[in-house]
């Protein structure tokens, strides 16, 4: 068996690139069981494509993209030790 990275297909995937994205956006806006049955896959499968789909779109994404300033308070809210911790 020969193993090759391909432009088609996410790493450690069974699915095509498109059939996942596609899943994704399923899931995103019905259950899980209801595409796995749509898609005729596990809902196990599902959920590694939508984990898959993912993990890309955080891996391309800065989410500290246009951050100035952050906000740090805390607040005690019982006696003792009982803190709560604000960031903004």
């Amino acid at each position: 068996m020969v193993v090759a990275a391909v432009p088609w297909a996410r790493h450690d995937s069974a699915f095509t690139t498109a059939f996942e994205d596609h899943a994704a956006w399923l899931a995103a806006h019905a259950p899980a069981s209801t595409v796995a049955e749509l898609l005729r896959s596990s809902w196990r499968a599902v959920m590694g494509m939508v984990a898959r789909v993912v993990a890309e779109a955080v891996a391309r994404t800065d989410r500290l993209n246009g951050l100035r300033r952050i906000g740090i308070d805390e607040k005690s809210y019982r006696k003792g030790q009982r803190y709560l911790l604000v960031l903004q």
